[in-house]
């Protein structure tokens, strides 16, 4: 029975570590969330579900409650965050470098080509979609300062969504993973898992096109990390994509179309753009300057082998293990 809880080494299995890890996360971002919910429930008096209502903050906006959630997803990304560098030292017993977890310094090029990839597609996606008639825009009846706060804390909430999707997914399970497996293998199962957990979710708009765009990100995101070796690159997408979907949303949604309808609309419509940037990303990737064979695994550091060293050299975490 040893054998299935404990690897070789003497460490947790990698199944385990990541089961726990996932279980880490969730909790923190449970918790955090509740605790928004109580704040606003117990401490303001306001019955407010923010998971059921999104989208009427376009028009009812409180900022009390605006303010109140965005704070919890930031706490919940610096929690996540804390929490897999802490876990992948203490448990993993593995130098946190291989999360990809960097400074912003000599990264703004390729957070700056994320964001305007993540903006750009679904705004051309649902100008394609009007053109052919499929959307009709209906412009949320807000103030210029009322659309400019729900444009900031949703911003904020997004981003701060993007960097704990990233360093869990493409941060901790891709690294670990790819330790242990090749990389077109990796990738796969990554994606796969990105896409389960979303279903979990049971959000009312996931449909194949969901399934068929997230597997898609999964890819870009992965390919953005082995180019610039950080998660920045995959970070400002993400949250771009976010936000600029929300407020696609509020420009659309009008009562008469249900928001899983244009959901699926809209990432079908954003699918080719997707499957263009993955093969501009993974040529480069593949063919480019530092070639990565399909069949190669991660170092401890997040790097493959034969390629020269991302960040400076860190002190390896020692294995105790008896």
């Amino acid at each position: 029975m040893r054998h299935l809880f404990l690897a070789s080494d003497g460490r947790i299995a990698l199944f385990w570590r990541l089961f726990l890890a996932f279980v880490g996360t969730l909790l923190i971002y449970l918790l955090l969330d509740l605790a928004a919910g109580l704040f606003l429930y117990l401490g303001l008096r306001i019955n407010y579900s923010y998971l059921t209502n999104i989208y009427s903050l376009a028009y009812n906006m409180d900022l009390r409650v605006v303010g109140s959630y965005t704070l919890g997803y930031v706490l919940i990304a610096l929690g996540t965050v804390w929490f897999l560098r802490w876990f992948r030292h203490k448990v993993d017993r593995r130098s946190p470098t291989g999360l990809a977890w960097t400074g912003l310094g000599g990264h703004w090029h390729g957070i700056l080509l994320g964001a305007l990839l993540g903006a750009s597609v679904p705004l051309l996606a649902v100008g394609i979609g009007s053109v052919l008639g499929q959307f009709t825009l209906h412009f949320a009846r807000l103030s210029w300062w009322g659309l400019i706060i729900v444009i900031l804390f949703n911003v904020i909430q997004y981003t701060a969504t993007g960097i704990r999707e990233e360093t869990y997914y493409r941060g901790y399970v891709f690294q670990n993973l790819g330790e242990r497996m090749a990389l077109w293998l990796n990738v796969g199962c990554v994606g796969v898992f990105f896409v389960f957990a979303h279903l979990l979710n049971g959000l009312s708009y996931v449909s194949p096109s969901f399934v068929v765009a997230n597997l898609m990100l999964s890819m870009i995101w992965i390919g953005g990390r082995l180019l610039t070796r950080s998660l920045w690159f995959s970070i400002s997408m993400h949250a771009a994509l976010d936000s600029c979907s929300f407020l696609i949303g509020i420009l659309l949604f009008s009562g008469q179309a249900s928001l899983s309808t244009i959901a699926a609309s809209l990432l079908w419509l954003e699918t080719p753009f997707f499957a263009l940037v993955l093969l501009v990303l993974w040529g480069w990737v593949l063919w480019g300057k530092q070639r990565i064979n399909w069949n190669a695994r991660l170092t401890e550091k997040g790097d493959f082998a034969g390629q020269t060293p991302s960040l400076p050299e860190e002190k390896v975490v020692t294995d105790t293990a008896g």
